[in-house]
């Protein structure tokens, strides 16, 4: 029996309802992925999901190479109908072995998932990646710009599928509350701000605290969550001392499901004032409009999302007082304007763009089995 094969670097927590639509057409489809990669929450392995692989790194000239050690083992490539991989970097070296393999000894046909992006080798870099994806029967690519960058390297039109992205469906606030409708949902007066996800230094967390110190000495009474966990926590927490700002600054560590649903019910405003990523669908999905920084060149692709002065706004790059200004402006304008307002732009753009699992499982099917 023919099956599909999905191989990334490891299928972490939030793919789950994507995965469950995917499997839903096609049972024999089989996701593939290292034991453990960077911070990401792994699903559980099951009869579909296999994150067996293990992985090995070096460093060489100050670039960091990895290896999945068993690919070619625990991975029978020989019998898949479809083979999709996630992303391409010229770091992971299976890749690089597994498309020569794909394309030149077992002639098959296979598709790229990814962010379709130039990567941080320059022109080299850019040469490079275009060759491999040229390798693809086609790329689907997570928004319109990763299209445009593979449209000004020279790829077809007709061989590139944008597909947006996604997160589980017990993440979509409004999905399991009546945000719309319930006003008492937020059950005090207190105006909070919140921001989740890994904390990294992409998201530049320390010009939020920066910001919160400002909002402070010009006594604004305003509260400020920070949902995640990652390599910066323990930094980001000393600042926090260090400018006083315990009463106001609360740390939670990761959360899941449910776990987070309270900080979020509880918040009035999502900041990331760095890189904005996937975790702008779960602010917008509990209606928090977004503020972020103004420097598009950091953004991911799921930035599409975000509408000037409709469920959101940017701040100068870099600068606390300008992310201060735009807390207070943004405080006035839910007050004066209505929190449902926003909320309702905010998850109506999730559901016009198709931000959901079953949208994009849907667009993953309809390129490859076009």
């Amino acid at each position: 029996m023919s099956k599909n094969i999905f191989l990334g670097p490891i299928w972490p927590h939030y793919r789950k309802s994507l995965i469950d639509e995917l499997i839903k057409e096609k049972p024999e489809t089989y996701f593939y992925g290292a034991e453990n990669y960077l911070t990401n929450r792994p699903l559980k392995n099951n009869k579909n999901i296999k994150n067996v692989l293990k992985k090995y790194s070096f460093n060489f000239f100050k670039h960091k190479f990895f290896w999945y050690k068993n690919i070619f083992s625990k991975i029978n490539f020989k019998r898949a109908d479809k083979i999709v991989i996630v992303g391409f970097d010229p770091h992971m070296l299976h890749l690089i072995v597994l498309v020569l393999y794909l394309k030149f000894f077992l002639r098959k046909e296979f598709y790229w998932w990814s962010h379709a992006n130039y990567g941080s080798q320059g022109k080299l870099g850019r040469v490079v990646r275009y060759w491999f994806y040229r390798r693809g029967k086609g790329v689907l690519s997570y928004a319109k710009e990763g299209k445009n960058r593979l449209i000004n390297l020279g790829m077809d039109l007709n061989r590139i599928a944008v597909l947006n992205n996604c997160l589980n469906y017990e993440d979509y606030g409004w999905m399991q509350y009546n945000l719309l409708e319930d006003n008492d949902i937020k059950k005090n007066d207190d105006f909070k701000i919140i921001l989740t996800g890994k904390l990294n230094k992409e998201k530049k967390i320390h010009l939020l605290i920066e910001a919160m110190e400002v909002l402070r000495k010009s006594n604004q009474n305003i509260f400020c969550t920070i949902l995640g966990d990652g390599q910066e926590k323990d930094n980001l927490q000393k600042l926090v001392q260090e400018k006083k700002l315990t009463s106001f600054i609360n740390f939670t560590g990761a959360k899941f499901g449910k776990e987070a649903h309270k900080f979020l019910l509880e918040s009035d405003l999502y900041i990331i004032p760095g890189a904005v990523g996937l975790s702008i669908v779960h602010g917008f999905s509990f209606g928090l409009p977004i503020l972020t920084s103004d420097n598009e060149q950091i953004h991911r692709p799921e930035i599409d999302l975000l509408e000037r002065g409709i469920n959101g706004d940017f701040y100068i790059d870099g600068s606390p007082n300008s992310l201060a200004a735009k807390i207070i402006e943004w405080k006035l304008k839910l007050k004066r304007e209505g929190r449902i307002k926003y909320a309702k732009n905010c998850i109506e753009s999730i559901k016009t763009k198709n931000y959901l699992p079953k949208g994009v499982a849907n667009n993953i099917l309809k390129k490859i089995n076009g």
